[in-house]
């Protein structure tokens, strides 16, 4: 799934059925497609090392639901594969700012490098 214009209401994943939703800080589901932000990686919430990852993994969750439920955005394929799992990672846009950028800007992700930094002290 790319383009642009994507919409929707989102809710958080349990309540929707896995359609508009937000899973974590960094993964939703849209129309049905489990998509993971490619430039940005959030805090754990479930799998949390302490609770200021959780905290902050929870903030990033809030801020990712808020800013897909404030209009259309665009899906860009980044060219990394789909992962095994089935999820697409994409970069996601709005007027042509990335939505990861604005998670990493307000301290809420890290960028997506494959190198981690712990969220604990």
């Amino acid at each position: 799934m790319e383009g642009r214009g994507f919409a929707g209401t989102f809710y958080y994943c349990g309540t929707s059925g896995l359609d508009n939703c937000v899973a974590s800080g960094d993964t939703f589901w849209h129309r049905k497609t489990r998509i993971v932000l490619a430039d940005a990686v959030a805090p754990q919430t479930e799998r949390a090392k302490c609770q200021a990852e959780r905290d902050k993994g929870f903030a990033a969750k809030v801020r990712l639901k808020e800013l897909l439920n404030a209009g259309t955005f665009d899906l860009v394929a980044p060219g990394m594969p789909v992962a095994a799992s089935g999820s697409e990672f994409k970069v996601v846009l709005r007027n042509g700012r990335s939505l990861g950028t604005v998670l990493l800007n307000e301290g809420l992700a890290q960028p997506r490098t494959g190198e981690r930094k712990g969220w604990c002290p």
